[in-house]
């Protein structure tokens, strides 16, 4: 049986110009460019694209990729979620399996999660979801770090660090309820924690994609 399998990765920011939109047509921009993230946005923005991929030699799998930037608050992640579902070809032939790999950091966290939803609602094959220090906020998404509602994704993992949580700050990063936990806080600088736990979790997220594919 021939399978499809489809990553969806959502990517990280605070801009809500490109807030949404596909990153190969909205990148970053300003926000990789300023002095707190100055990160190399091959290392970060790209989790798994094509390239990254390349071309495995799997003849009876067929491998799509979407990118899109995080959407930002509650009401935006279940219309990006929406949205994509409408980009994406649902229709399975009778010796075709679909399986779907999501990943997201930072606040593409969040929407990673939202998507999971999204797909799990309709019955459809949800393999993988990553995380990498997914950035949920108090009073808004912090819920979804007790009810994630992913429970049948077969693999789920989450890596993050928690030096930067603090009562004062709206952002929290930690563990989630049914994700295999990947505690890098002592892999973590003190003044990059988040940086630091991105590139990290990003690369792990990789290697959980490349397996999936090879295996699922």
């Amino acid at each position: 049986m021939s399978k499809t399998i489809i990553c969806i990765n959502f990517y990280g920011h605070n801009d809500p110009s490109v807030a949404g939109q596909p990153a190969t047509e909205a990148p970053l921009g300003a926000f990789w460019r300023s002095t707190s993230r100055s990160v190399k946005r091959d290392v970060v923005l790209k989790v798994v694209n094509r390239s990254r991929i390349g071309c495995p030699n799997f003849p009876d799998r067929k491998i799509g990729v979407l990118d899109f930037n995080a959407a930002l608050g509650e009401n935006a992640n279940k219309a990006l979620a929406k949205k994509v579902l409408t980009s994406i070809n649902l229709a399975c032939a009778e010796d075709e399996e679909q399986f779907f790999l999501v990943t997201g950091y930072s606040s593409g966290g969040v929407t990673a999660l939202h998507m999971a939803q999204s797909l799990l609602a309709l019955k459809l094959n949800v393999y993988y979801v990553g995380l990498a220090d997914a950035a949920f906020h108090r009073g808004e998404s912090d819920y979804l770090m007790t009810k994630p509602g992913v429970a049948s994704v077969k693999y789920k993992k989450n890596y993050y660090q928690t030096k930067e949580n603090d009562p004062t700050n709206p952002e929290i990063h930690d563990a989630v309820v049914g994700f295999t936990p990947f505690d890098l806080t002592g892999q973590v600088s003190d003044g990059n924690a988040h940086q630091d736990a991105v590139v990290i979790g990003n690369q792990k997220m990789l290697d959980d994609v490349m397996w999936c594919i090879k295996y699922c």
